[in-house]
């Protein structure tokens, strides 16, 4: 009787020790690591990436994985089975989720699509209230808890952001709509684009608000302390005088102008208007330049004029006017002085000459003239200028017309500028074909001084600009030894030079937009 209960004992014992030895043999090739080594390993091994959101996932979790699974399924089917963490596989992503036990109350579903109706994966959803994070799976398709009523943020790149409200146990159909590029966030660069925060240090944008603030008709001297590292100097301080742009020094034996692109093609800056200015871009550096070639050597400088928007058409009108002086002038001598200096040269040089000279006749008998020759070439200066644009659009086209009228007097004597520009701008845009046209004009007349300045500071103020016992009806330096220099007003009355330039621009160019789907 007794041998049946031993016999049923040896049995059971021997189950448990198979038993202990099956599950040993079966667990030997297990490996425990933290969730984050074993997406090191799969990385490094299958190729994948992984996605997920940190406050779903805890990469310190620790999981067991097989070494000898046969492919990517069973390795995180073994891993992941008790871990919490669910994964979907969606091309060479891995999607990693927080596991979820059947259907919450707290829950809300939905699926989220382009305007063409196709769903877009990787959509980045949060909410507000209670900072939780998902993503869309390959179905567009997503989960995420809420704390009653909440409002969601939808993100996705190339899309603009959108708000819904939400609330527990509904299901959300979402539409997102593309993006315009903003040039906040992408900056235009030759033929591509860069993201603002990549190319921060090479980059400068100007406000277009900033330029148009400045008095002055042209954007380059409007850039004046407003770019770090970018000089703006003019060449002298009369109407019309060439302005020098220096990016990061001198950079080349020749010119050291920078390249000016306008709205896409090379062209001349002096033939835009502040006031149409959108954008303006700097790129600075070497790298950010190189792909213009060798022109580029001394920077660019990217000008986007305004285009027309659709709606109600849009006139703007500007008007500024401004007065200039000479900040400082040169002390010289007046007639008194000038007499007093020159009689004590002839004093000295005869009383150590052995041949004495004669005090001329203008230090024995100066007169009373007393000419400030700097009051006679310098003025008050007189800058206006007067712009008035057109813009709008309707259905796919767009349309900018504008035109300005600059006129700069000058603070020297017969120095005046006056310049005219017309600009247009049209775009359309039939099925997947863009078509786009600009085109300015410029006319400028230059009249600048036709004498040295330094003439004015030599010339004696013994001298009067006037004098009616001269054939010409001015004064000259013919009378008395006075030192010969030239009467700049005389030499200004009877010189008359002007420089007139006409500049015409055009550009035209299609577009094909290819569209590309998910």
């Amino acid at each position: 009787m007794l041998k049946k209960p031993i016999l049923m004992s040896f049995l059971l014992l021997s189950q448990t020790l198979f038993g202990l030895n099956a599950q040993e043999v079966s667990g030997k090739d297990k490996k425990s690591v933290n969730l984050k080594s074993l997406i090191e390993v799969v990385e490094k091994k299958y190729g994948y990436s992984f996605m997920f959101s940190n406050s779903d996932i805890d990469v310190n979790t620790l999981v067991a994985y097989d070494e000898q699974a046969g492919n990517l399924e069973a390795l995180l089917k073994n891993a992941l089975g008790n871990s919490g963490v669910s994964y979907e596989i969606s091309g060479k992503r891995v999607l990693l989720k927080k596991a979820r036990k059947g259907t919450q109350e707290n829950e809300v579903k939905g699926q989220i699509r382009d305007e063409q109706g196709n769903t877009l994966a990787g959509v980045s959803i949060s909410t507000l209230k209670s900072g939780k994070n998902t993503v869309t799976d390959r179905n567009g398709t997503f989960t995420i808890e809420v704390d009653g009523n909440e409002r969601l943020k939808i993100s996705y790149v190339g899309y603009l952001d959108q708000e819904v409200s939400a609330s527990a146990g509904k299901y959300l159909n979402i539409t997102l709509l593309p993006g315009n590029e903003e040039l906040e966030e992408v900056i235009v660069i030759g033929y591509g684009t860069l993201r603002k925060s990549d190319v921060t240090g090479a980059i400068t944008t100007i406000d277009a608000k900033d330029l148009a603030k400045r008095a002055t008709s042209n954007p380059v001297e409007a850039l004046q302390g407003m770019a770090a590292g970018v000089n703006v100097q003019k060449n002298s301080g009369i109407a019309g005088a060439g302005i020098q742009v220096k990016i990061r020094g001198v950079n080349t034996f020749g010119s050291n102008d920078p390249l000016y692109i306008i709205d896409g093609f090379p062209g001349s800056i002096s033939n835009v208007n502040p006031n149409d200015i959108e954008s303006m871009e700097i790129l600075k550096d070497g790298a950010a330049a190189a792909i213009y070639g060798s022109v580029a050597a001394n920077g660019v400088v990217i000008v986007t004029t305004k285009a027309g928007k659709s709606g109600k058409v849009l006139v703007d009108i500007n008007s500024f006017a401004n007065i200039t002086s000479t900040a400082n002038r040169l002390e010289v001598l007046d007639a008194s002085g000038y007499v007093k200096l020159h009689r004590q040269m002839y004093e000295e040089n005869n009383k150590y000459s052995s041949t004495p000279v004669a005090l001329p006749d203008y230090i024995n008998n100066p007169g009373t003239t007393n000419t400030d020759w700097q009051d006679a070439v310098f003025r008050k200066g007189v800058s206006t200028a007067h712009s008035v644009a057109v813009r709008g659009g309707f259905e796919d086209t767009r349309y900018s017309l504008s035109a300005n009228l600059g006129n700069d007097k000058g603070v020297v004597i017969a120095n005046n500028f006056k310049k005219e520009n017309v600009r247009m701008k049209l775009s359309t845009r039939k099925n997947i074909f863009t078509i786009e046209g600009n085109m300015a004009y410029t006319n400028s007349k230059y009249q600048g001084p036709n004498f040295s300045l330094k003439e004015a500071y030599m010339i004696s103020p013994l001298v009067p600009i006037y004098d009616d016992k001269q054939a010409g009806g001015f004064g000259l330096t013919n009378w008395g030894g006075i030192p010969n220099n030239v009467n700049v007003v005389a030499d200004e009355h009877f010189k008359t030079s002007w420089t007139k330039n006409q500049e015409f621009a055009g550009n035209a160019f299609v577009n094909v937009v290819e569209r590309s789907y998910i």
